[in-house]
């Protein structure tokens, strides 16, 4: 499946850390140009080259975020095109088989499982994960290029918010996504075997009943997926805290070596009092 599609996906995921490093590069520049300026230069010809890596970065952001978003779509689009191909194909060859043996509903149920959860596996869970993995490389490697304290600390944040964390949330939320399933796979055969049916219902008096059944299930639905959602939400925040104790790291590194180096020697030798 990834035959003729490598070349894209290495592109897309290239375009992705690019991206993040034009942004670290737009919020570092902008923070260095005002604190420029607010320790009054001599000359405001001193603003020129940051404020020309701000504007290098910041239309350099957006460019790379564009061409990326097309070429990962780009590259998904082609790769579940030929997914889809060889189901449908496959699909059709046992089309009365799996009619008699599993019922409308299951096809229907495994149609729709490709088409709404295909694209979105990829786009939101595989090039996302992938691009962090590169990023958090690229970043540990610059770390141990300046202190090999700083980069085991970033390393073991780094590790634990793009491996540990979310392999525990996957793990966790596999029997929520099997339930799931499962009940999406008994929502189409019921809802397919009332449409079918839907004469039947209506001459038996049992519309009532018929229409309380699929509102039954879809509210187990809605419990599960609800579920799911906390359990994501929970992760985010731990990922956000990991973050900002990557930057507390880093905050912390620096102090240290610029008051080691005199840079802030004047401040630390401050009394309180």
């Amino acid at each position: 499946l990834l035959q003729g599609n490598t070349a894209r996906l290495v592109f897309a995921l290239v375009l992705s850390v690019v991206a993040f490093v034009f942004a670290g590069g737009l919020m570092f520049t902008s923070g260095f140009m005002i604190s420029l300026a607010a320790a009054l230069p001599l000359t405001v010809l001193a603003l020129h080259v940051p404020s020309l890596f701000v504007r290098i970065f910041g239309i350099g952001k957006p460019i790379l975020q564009y061409f990326h978003r097309l070429s990962s779509h780009d590259w998904v689009l082609k790769l579940t095109s030929r997914l889809r191909v060889t189901l449908y194909r496959a699909l059709c060859a046992r089309t009365s088989a799996l009619s008699e043996r599993e019922g409308t509903g299951r096809i229907l149920a495994l149609l729709a499982d490709d088409i709404g959860h295909a694209q979105n596996l990829v786009l939101r869970g595989v090039l996302p994960v992938a691009g962090a993995w590169m990023l958090a490389l690229v970043v540990i490697a610059l770390a141990g290029v300046l202190s090999p304290m700083l980069c085991c600390a970033l390393a073991v944040l780094l590790a634990v918010s793009t491996l540990l964390v979310p392999a525990v949330c996957a793990r966790a939320n596999a029997r929520r996504a099997d339930e799931l399933k499962r009940i999406d796979h008994e929502l189409y055969e019921v809802l397919s075997d009332d449409v079918l049916g839907i004469t039947d219902w209506l001459l038996s008096g049992r519309r009532d009943a018929c229409v309380s059944r699929a509102v039954h299930m879809r509210e187990k639905r809605h419990a599960c997926e609800g579920a799911m959602r906390r359990l994501r939400r929970a992760n985010n925040l731990i990922a956000q805290m990991l973050f900002c104790a990557c930057v507390v790291a880093l905050v912390a590194w620096a102090a240290c070596v610029f008051a080691d180096a005199g840079e802030l020697g004047g401040l630390a030798g401050i009394s309180p009092l």
